[in-house]
């Protein structure tokens, strides 16, 4: 049994940074759909989590009045058992950067990020309820 594989990056980049792709592009992805979440806010259609094995994970944002937006989340572990927390984590923090971008939302997922973008992993898993150690 493949109990897959866990990468950490010295640093977590915030959502801002993350690649975003075009409608075309996700649709000729080879991916498989993992997560379904419902709508956070007014305006929010919905969230749907998939995983492409060359890109990692990308995170389709629905709303009720826009396109959706499709952007890219970190993937830490391989999904061989479905989303690992901590890459759900990742993938709650490009939503909330999307609905904040598009709807305004304010929620308070980004918080922790600093200026700068990044973030090291230790301060990422500590301010999100893990243990410090990223090893």
């Amino acid at each position: 049994m493949n109990t897959g594989y866990r990468a950490f990056p010295p640093f977590v980049e915030h959502p801002s940074k993350a690649r975003r792709f075009e409608t075309e592009e996700f649709l000729s992805m080879t991916k498989a759909k993992l997560e379904e979440a419902p709508a956070v806010c007014a305006g929010h259609a919905g969230t749907i989590i998939w995983y492409a094995e060359q890109l990692g994970y990308v995170v389709e944002i629905r709303f009720v009045a826009a396109e959706p937006v499709y952007i890219s989340s970190g993937c830490t572990f391989t999904p061989s058992a479905g989303m690992d927390r901590i890459d759900g984590e990742l993938a709650q923090d490009a939503e909330e950067h999307v609905l904040h971008q598009v709807l305004g939302y304010n929620g308070t997922r980004l918080a922790i990020y600093p200026d700068s973008g990044n973030l090291p992993i230790e301060a990422y898993l500590r301010a999100r309820g893990y243990a410090a150690d990223a090893g």
